[in-house]
């Protein structure tokens, strides 16, 4: 503050400190920062969002402290109503006998689900699970929201992240910044725990994603070395494992073979989850699940006869069921820390990030890798991604400071050759942002490039990110046209193009069309369900087609319909379909 104290004809001008420090908005400030006054949102809220594949978290700054808000978790799955809306969570007010989870690993993906003249992508239920999340965080904060920094996996190509983008955006969220969940996970421990710093192995194991980074914590600068992943790896693989497993002791305990029915595979699945949960506290886990079915049914009926299966399984057994999984993390585990470029000795931390991963399986083969008298373990919170995100968020809004985060490119990005051979313009580990260049000459004035993202020699096994036409461009001296395209990767992992002419200097227009999407690869277990609901439904409509007259034209649309929104959806009893199979057939 400045006094200004007139003695006669002299002026004295006092200085006074001031009570705390000045800056442009966030918190101490009095104003919200600049640009928010600019857009209107001076009273929105920005958050963190980490939407995982079994369950998803959203936080905030509140008071200078980044804090979840309630509900602590939020379940991520989405249910399609009678009429085909889609409804976040799992909603009682809402009749609904489908529920569609792992949205995120299908991200990307040729998945569609069909219902009725309706075709939805994943990005339709990411959009629906953000849009859910979204308005019941608003309700609890009483604040609109109109910014968010997101998690995403760490192998997340840039086709997905760019889509996921989207499907945040369709929610009606800006988003500010997608960060990868351990660099999440590791700033949220720096921040609540300052004191510990030096190099860190994150071994992250969700539901659906797994990613082994080495970084290092100094000074409030979170550097990420290396990473690297699986967005397809996680303990729901694990469970499928022993799924398998116990469905081979279903059969051998009751003679018969297993029917692969909704329901049934729901049960053992929830049986097996809490089999491998048991394990990590005790050395030996009991199974029970009843009510399973056999495919022995009676000609001319489709009910299936009810078994149970009660059976035990130590750790030794599912160390080998397992044995397979836990050898790929580990390799990326090995490649993380040989890219890093550091000793095993000087890791200081081993940070286990996600439930499953506090497997003692996992530990002791985590063990003989880094395991040093030197070494400390922590297990960190899973409330830990949603909160790095927001503190993220905060730093990019001036709420917070005093943090830094660097990372790295998970997956190489490059061109086609015309032999068909991949051509890495950026490695996987370059430190984000980054801009590489490559020339491209052509004689005709067009210029063609495909652009891939992933690990393998041969182009057409990576990931296509886009074709890229460059026409009517002006040849050089030499009559051929040389242009320069530039890949930009900004800090969220998405490849951005520009171009310009290699002689005259003028930027030129990039034609962008984004790459095919890649198959869905189901599991073993979803493709025997939806082979099993094809079959049930054809005998459905065979016993029916016995014991009632034809149908009528007008009525034969309403079955061709009802058997595909029936038929090959895994998570539909098919008994429901049944139902209304004999009401369709049965009216006069």
């Amino acid at each position: 503050m400045i006094v200004i104290e007139r003695e006669s004809k002299t002026e004295k001008v006092v200085l006074e400190p001031l009570q705390t420090e000045p800056r442009l908005g966030g918190e101490g400030s009095g104003a919200p920062p600049p640009y928010y006054v600019a857009t209107g949102q001076a009273g929105h809220a920005v958050v963190g969002i980490d939407l995982g594949t079994a369950f998803s978290r959203i936080a905030t700054v509140h008071q200078g402290q980044p804090v979840l808000v309630k509900p602590d978790f939020f379940p991520s799955v989405v249910q399609v109503t009678p009429n085909g809306g889609l409804v976040a969570g799992r909603s009682s007010s809402q009749a609904s006998d489908v529920l569609v989870s792992s949205v995120r690993s299908k991200i990307g993906s040729e998945w569609r689900f069909d219902w009725g003249n309706v075709s939805y992508g994943a990005e339709d239920f990411a959009t629906a699970l953000l849009n859910g999340l979204k308005r019941s965080a608003q309700l609890r904060l009483e604040r609109e929201i109109s910014k968010a920094v997101l998690t995403v996996p760490t192998s997340y190509n840039s086709a997905q992240r760019h889509l996921f983008k989207e499907a945040a955006e369709n929610a009606g969220l800006e988003v500010i910044q997608l960060l990868n969940e351990p660099t999440a996970v590791a700033l949220a421990h720096s921040y609540f725990f300052p004191e510990s710093e030096g190099n860190f192995l994150i071994y992250s194991l969700g539901a659906g994603s797994f990613a082994a980074t080495v970084l290092s914590i100094s000074n409030g600068i979170v550097e990420i070395k290396s990473a690297s992943g699986n967005s397809k790896l996680g303990s729901e693989d694990f469970d499928d494992s022993l799924l398998i497993w116990m469905i081979e002791e279903f059969e051998k305990q009751n003679q018969v073979p297993f029917e692969y029915t909704p329901e049934s595979i729901a049960r053992l699945r929830r049986a097996a989850e809490q089999a491998r949960i048991d394990l990590t506290t005790a050395p030996q886990a009991h199974i029970k699940a009843v009510k399973l079915f056999s495919s022995r049914a009676t000609k001319g009926s489709t009910s299936c006869t009810p078994y149970h299966l009660i059976t035990s399984i130590d750790r030794k057994a599912y160390a080998n069921l397992s044995s397979t999984l836990v050898d790929e993390t580990m390799r990326h585990v090995e490649r993380a820390l040989a890219e890093s470029h550091l000793e095993r000795e000087e890791i200081n931390y081993l940070l286990f990030a996600g439930p499953p991963a506090s497997s003692p399986l996992l530990r002791a083969k985590l063990s003989d890798l880094v395991l040093h008298k030197h070494l400390n373990i922590i297990q960190s919170d899973d409330s830990w991604p949603a909160l790095g995100a927001a503190i993220q968020a905060g730093l990019l809004t001036n709420d917070l400071r005093d943090f830094v985060t660097w990372d790295v490119l998970s997956v190489p990005v490059g061109i086609q050759l015309p032999d068909g051979k991949f051509k890495p313009l950026i490695a996987r580990g370059t430190p984000l942002p980054v801009t590489a260049y490559h020339a491209f000459a052509s004689p005709d004035g067009t210029i063609n490039a495909s652009v891939v993202q992933g690990e393998s020699e041969l182009a057409a096994e990576n990931t296509p990110l886009a074709d890229l036409t460059i026409n009517n461009c002006p040849p050089t001296s030499a009559q051929e046209t040389k242009v320069e395209i530039a890949f930009c990767i900004r800090q969220d992992g998405i490849v951005h193009y520009s171009a310009r002419h290699i002689g005259l200097g003028v930027n030129l227009t990039v034609g962008v069309h984004q790459g095919e999407r890649v198959p869905h690869k189901s599991s073993c277990t979803e493709a025997k369900v939806q082979e099993t609901n094809l079959t049930v439904t054809d005998a459905a409509v065979s016993d029916l087609e016995a014991q009632f007259a034809a149908p009528a034209a007008r009525r034969a649309k309403d079955i061709k319909a009802l058997r595909q929104r029936f038929a090959t959806m895994q998570w539909v009893c098919h008994f429901k379909f049944v139902e209304e199979l004999e009401k369709l057939y049965s009216q006069p």
